[in-house]
């Protein structure tokens, strides 16, 4: 029917008795969990928000150089295919481009980007590029 709100100190007690309002909990409960699917779980899942930039990527003919052995033969990588996104999967499914040409994933799975429909505008940066785009918009001027 009710909670107490206690605040005690050296000094003094508060103590204050709160009743429920029924229309503001359950408005807040559904912010709440909006709140929590959308921004806590990715996050505590994959670390969507606070990603560490990647390591960048090699060119071809850095990474063709990798894999020659010092004999001058190839080497073969089995079971390796190109990876894209942030989960570093497949090219699998429907994907996006970033427009940022230096961008170190390029390609991006729409579900990984929690998006449904594919964005509509001319040019489209990833998170990481926006974020770095919006920086450097900052401290410039």
């Amino acid at each position: 029917m009710y909670c107490d709100f206690v605040v005690f100190t050296n000094n003094d007690i508060v103590i204050e008795r709160l009743y429920p309002e029924t229309d503001f909990w359950m408005e807040n409960v559904e912010k709440s969990k909006l709140l929590f699917k959308r921004a806590i779980l990715p996050e505590l899942v994959g670390r969507f928000f606070s990603r560490p930039p990647p390591a960048p990527l090699l060119s071809p003919s850095e990474q063709d150089s990798r894999q020659e052995s010092e004999d001058g033969d190839m080497e073969v990588e089995c079971g390796k295919s190109t990876v894209y996104c942030y989960c570093q999967g497949p090219d699998e499914g429907e994907m996006v481009a970033c427009d940022n040409p230096h961008c170190i994933y390029q390609w991006f799975h729409l579900e990984c980007l929690h998006l449904d429909t594919p964005p509509t505008s001319r040019t489209w940066y990833c998170p990481d590029c926006r974020k770095l785009r919006t920086r450097k918009g900052k401290g410039t001027k």
